[in-house]
């Protein structure tokens, strides 16, 4: 994929040597940048992937000077700020990945408010207070995390509700609470996080049981059903009270066998995407701390050491 990607940057770069000033020539290297940005960052070349996506991002910065209203500029140019923003993270520069958020953020704001009906628009919204979430999340700054995290929730929400028929739309409604219950569980406000979790399962556990082939349905429920295990194996370490202590081990493991169940199935499909192998041995290890706590004889709330 590389290879053709090079290939295509080649020829683009020719045909804007003929026509400097032409904006479908432009446009188009632009998009070869954005190509080989993303796929030296699948590849792991972080540096080759920054130089690629700081070139796409001039270079749709200056297609929008041309013309600063032209949405179709709006949007790419907020799609190569928010991408560059994920880049800077991996680097370790947060802050800088802030600053290009809050820049997508301002472009996207301009065409929502330029067309309230425009779902694709309000999405994408979502996307940079989403991201922005979660770098303050990463930062330790839990009360703004969740703000921005709330944002994209209600914006999501808000296209879900204007087409109940728009499937992508729920799936975003659930990754919103998928990552407002990871916020709260990692400030321990476990209550909280369960209940965003189950939201979670309900969105999932629908789309799956209408589309069990869909991989992106799959990995969503896996991962709900993973996040479920984890926060009520965390209450059970919590709580003095060991009737509920062993009631929370017991939903621990059941949220943990399905999790399991389901990335094996994927693992027999050949579909298990990067970093389930991790996920698989956490859930292992979950299975066993939830048997061993189980055996205690007198039931105790304590996790095993």
């Amino acid at each position: 994929a590389l290879d053709h990607a090079r290939k295509a940057l080649v020829i683009r770069e020719a045909l804007l040597s003929r026509n400097p000033s032409g904006l479908a020539e432009r446009n188009s290297l632009a998009i070869s940048y954005h190509e080989i940005g993303g796929l030296m960052s699948r590849l792991g070349d972080w540096p080759a992937a920054l130089d690629n996506i700081q070139r796409e991002t001039r270079a749709f910065d200056e297609l929008l000077a041309v013309d600063p209203s032209n949405q179709r500029a709006q949007r790419n140019a907020g799609i190569a700020y928010k991408q560059l923003g994920a880049q800077l993270e991996r680097s370790g520069d947060r802050p800088a990945a802030l600053e290009n958020y809050r820049k997508a953020i301002a472009l996207d704001e301009a065409r929502a408010l330029a067309n309230p009906l425009d779902g694709q628009a309000r999405l994408d919204l979502s996307f940079g207070y989403a991201s922005i979430g979660y770098a303050l999340s990463a930062l330790g700054d839990t009360p703004r995390s969740l703000e921005n995290y709330q944002r994209a929730l209600s914006l999501r929400e808000e296209v879900a509700a204007a087409d109940p028929h728009d499937v992508n739309a729920r799936f975003l409604v659930a990754r919103a609470h998928q990552s407002i219950g990871i916020v709260l569980r990692k400030a321990g406000r476990l209550p909280a996080a369960m209940s965003e979790f189950l939201k979670t399962l309900d969105i999932a556990a629908a789309r799956f049981s209408a589309d069990p082939s869909n991989g992106a349905a799959a990995e969503q429920l896996a991962n709900t059903y993973g996040s479920l295990a984890g926060t009520a194996a965390d209450v059970a370490a919590a709580t003095k009270d060991t009737e509920e202590a062993a009631r929370q081990w017991r939903a621990a493991r059941t949220w943990a066998t399905k999790s399991l169940a389901m990335w094996s199935q994927k693992r027999a499909q050949g579909t298990l995407p990067t970093g389930a192998l991790d996920e698989i041995d956490s859930l292992g290890e979950l299975v066993a701390r939830c048997d061993a706590a189980l055996s205690l004889p007198d039931r105790r709330a304590a996790s095993p050491r």
